[in-house]
């Protein structure tokens, strides 16, 4: 028996989707009707501008599809036989009822898509789609066949392009159609057509069919909306599908939207004194332009600070912790909405044993202020004593206490008893139970928040009276 995968055509379009077909014979003589023979078609040579394409291959009776993706950051790729109404998984999780039909692993920037001992069922065509709000997409067709006189569809072009007013004819030729009858369905799965009848109602369109296999799908005085996919369905068995995208060559405006890739990122925490660069990135026709902000908060309100940078990218060097806080991209191309996008920057203090009495208040994102009210706390052996400090920042910081480089806990011994006091100020004691001469000796108190962390000394010495 022959395998006999053909008609394998790649395009590149403006939202890099791209199909590919491929039939696997079981007879010689649909290998000499086709042209060739083979077990395994070529993938097209790599194209270093192709953001996601579908490689294939036919190995002990299953059919691998490779789906490769350039920049595939923190997305997942999907998996779908456009014949069914849920996908075969989503990322390496197998979603399909059938999931011991399928394998699925990821390779480095490639999701492998493995049909386990394919046959005539399996039929259909098969998209890797890359979630997020512009995904791209990608279509492979498998059409298994068997016999002498076997209904396939003969290659065409698995894309169009026109513009807007323009007329354009869709191709779907088949061979050997015999009884069968072929239909027409738009992206929005309506039925446009059966056999040589239009059904949606529209009198621009027509069935072209000047030959036994043509059945090509005219369109005249296109509009927007007329543009995306048609698939020309053969009721064989199984199905035939082919889908035809119709491209506009004029692209449609888009208002920006912020590209979920490895370059965004909505929280980046660094050290004070880093170099640090906030980077957006936004779909949209025409490219936007885009402008850098600093939220900050002023009482109960918030504004906007103008940085006066353009740009996907704003650089802060040296940064320092006043610097921490919320930007805001915002993305303009002339559309009425406005794309946005928010980073975090989060600026870490190293540690430091410097005491601090400050009468400081926040007014916006800041690491711990960290003081006291009594560096030294003398107390006679078999009392209590009690230390005591404070800390205040935003958020809020949480404080603990440490001796000898361990974390204090509550227990027979000592008990830490934290008090917050209104939105940025917290209070801490750390009450030490029947003072004895280990007792005595330096206290760390650890004021901390997302912003950093400040730790200052407090002496428990002994006294005699």
């Amino acid at each position: 028996m022959g395998k006999c995968p053909c008609d394998f055509n790649t395009r590149k379009c403006p939202e890099a989707l791209s199909t590919k077909t491929f039939f696997l014979g079981f007879v010689v003589a649909l290998a000499s009707i086709i042209g060739f023979v083979s077990s395994e078609a070529p993938p097209p040579p790599p194209n270093p501008e192709e953001e996601i394409r579908i490689t294939h291959k036919i190995q002990d009776g299953h059919a691998i599809l490779s789906c490769i993706v350039q920049d595939l950051g923190r997305r997942r790729i999907i998996w779908s036989r456009l014949s069914d109404p849920y996908p075969i998984s989503v990322g390496t999780i197998r979603f399909h009822p059938n999931s011991d039909k399928y394998r699925v692993a990821n390779l480095a920037k490639t999701n492998v898509l493995t049909i386990k001992n394919v046959g005539i069922a399996d039929s259909g065509e098969y998209q890797c789609r890359v979630s997020g709000s512009f995904p791209l997409k990608e279509v492979i067709s498998l059409n298994i066949q068997s016999g002498p006189r076997v209904t396939y569809f003969l290659p065409t072009n698995r894309s169009m392009t026109s513009s807007l007013g323009l007329s354009v004819t869709l191709p779907c030729e088949v061979e050997n159609l015999k009884d069968k009858m072929v239909m027409w369905k738009d992206g929005r799965n309506n039925v446009v057509s059966l056999r040589k009848r239009i059904y949606n109602g529209d009198n621009r369109l027509r069935i072209i069919h000047n030959t036994r296999q043509e059945w090509n799908l005219k369109i005249d005085k296109l509009r927007a909306e007329d543009f995306g996919f048609y698939t020309c369905i053969v009721n064989y068995n199984p199905v035939l599908t082919r889908t035809i995208e119709l491209i506009n060559t004029e692209p449609p405006k888009i208002a920006p939207v912020i590209k979920h890739d490895t370059n965004f990122r909505k929280k980046i925490s660094v050290m004070e004194g880093e170099t640090v660069t906030l980077r957006c990135n936004f779909h949209s026709y025409p490219p936007a332009t885009v402008k850098w902000y600093k939220r900050y908060k002023v009482g109960n309100k918030t504004k906007k600070e103008d940085l006066g940078a353009t740009g996907n990218k704003y650089t802060l060097r040296s940064v320092s912790v006043e610097q921490a806080g919320d930007y805001i991209c915002i993305g303009n191309n002339g559309m009425k909405k406005e794309g946005k996008a928010r980073t975090r920057l989060i600026v870490k203090m190293t540690p430091t044993t410097v005491p601090t009495t400050t009468t400081f208040i926040p007014n916006g994102p800041s690491s711990p202020h960290v003081y006291y009210e009594n560096q030294r706390t003398g107390q006679r052996r078999g009392r209590d004593a009690e230390l005591t400090c404070f800390a205040i920042g935003q958020p809020r910081p949480n404080i603990h206490w440490t001796r000898h480089g361990h974390r204090i806990i509550n227990d027979h011994k000592f008990k830490v008893k934290p008090k917050s006091e209104g939105r940025f100020r917290t209070h801490s004691t750390l009450l030490v139970r029947s003072v004895s001469s280990r007792d005595f000796g330096t206290y760390e108190c650890v004021g901390y928040n997302q912003l950093g962390l400040k730790q200052i000394p407090i002496e428990l010495y002994e006294t005699k009276s």
